[in-house]
């Protein structure tokens, strides 16, 4: 069995792998020993674990996942991957981003790919046809953008994502809404644009918490695929392992 856990900035997410056969996957607010220790004693026959980390995590679990593996990769940026990394400063590369790009690769191999995370920041990542991670850009995601304007400005209320909401604000609350959501789809669309003048057979790969409302929204065919970042820490992981 092959363990992928991806520690993030507001939850733990983790996956177990028979092969690359998805058997079970949840989420915690943290990882701690008492989380760990469940998913190992329910699963046995762990053979396998990576770990992705945008934070500390405590130290007894990183001993246990050593003693009970027969292979434990923490990821950091010296990990081998099946993907060419073309950022100019791999050192800074977030490695969440590293291995959605793997992950999308996966899916659609040989094909240019233009991957959105859409979460607290929205990630735009481009990895070309020869499986070469491009690099990519960052911007504040929906909510963050709706909590800026709430604590930088002195009236402005904060407000919450909808679904279905007015394309043009007619009080203050449907202006924020309309502003921020009509905003983020007009920049992605742009990307989108863009890039598709670029590589005109260009798949676009969306992910995050915010997916479900992009692909209702955005004028252009998407691949939506949950968990991509776990699925590609998982071909990491089995790259290492052969």
């Amino acid at each position: 069995m092959n363990l992928v856990i991806d520690i993030g900035n507001t939850r733990v997410k983790w996956a177990l792998f028979r092969d690359r056969e998805l058997v079970t996957q949840d989420s915690a607010p943290e990882l701690t020993l008492h989380v760990l220790g469940q998913i190992i004693g329910d699963f046995h026959d762990v053979k396998l674990a990576i770990l992705s980390s945008v934070k500390e995590f405590p130290k007894e679990c990183r001993d246990l996942l050593t003693e009970v593996t027969d292979l434990f990769i923490e990821l950091n940026h010296n990990t081998p991957t099946p993907i060419v990394n073309r950022y100019r400063t791999p050192e800074t590369l977030g490695l969440d981003r590293l291995a959605a790009a793997i992950g999308a690769s996966t899916a659609f191999p040989g094909d240019p790919l233009l991957i959105i995370d859409a979460g607290t920041a929205i990630t735009i990542d481009l990895v070309s046809p020869a499986n070469e991670y491009l690099g990519g850009n960052i911007s504040p995601g929906i909510e963050t953008r709706f909590r800026a304007l709430n604590q930088f400005t002195g009236k402005l209320p904060l407000i919450q994502l909808k679904n279905d909401f007015e394309p043009l604000g007619g009080d203050t609350e449907s202006a924020i809404r309309a502003g921020v959501q009509q905003g983020v789809i007009f920049e992605l669309e742009s990307y989108i644009a863009h890039y598709k003048k670029v590589y005109p057979e260009l798949v676009v790969v969306l992910t995050g918490g915010h997916s479900n409302f992009l692909m209702k929204h955005i004028g252009a065919e998407l691949k939506q695929i949950e968990n991509l970042t776990l699925t590609g820490l998982l071909e990491i992981l089995m790259f290492n392992a052969s």
